[in-house]
């Protein structure tokens, strides 16, 4: 384990990967690591933020449908920028 990175506390769920729903921004983002109190959080446009970790609640299902639905529109906007080039 890397200095400075934290285990979620057990039994709520929320592992590195997972898909959540961050309350303080309103919307989904998938967990890249744990920091003691905060989350650090990235969305598929590359957005990335840290939030409180009682901010953030595992995603619905619907939620993780709008996260993918998303991650597919951000690789075919990658691809026709990249396209044209």
């Amino acid at each position: 384990m890397r200095s400075g990175v934290r285990r979620p506390p057990v039994g709520d769920g929320i592992t590195a990967g997972a898909i959540v729903y961050c309350r303080h921004y309103g919307m989904p983002a998938r967990v890249m690591r744990f920091d003691g109190p905060f989350v650090h959080l990235v969305r598929p446009s590359g957005l990335e933020w840290r939030s409180a970790r009682i901010a953030v609640r595992p995603a619905t299902a619907w939620e993780r449908k709008q996260y993918r639905a998303l991650a597919r529109l951000q690789a075919q906007r990658e691809r026709g920028l990249t396209a044209g080039k």
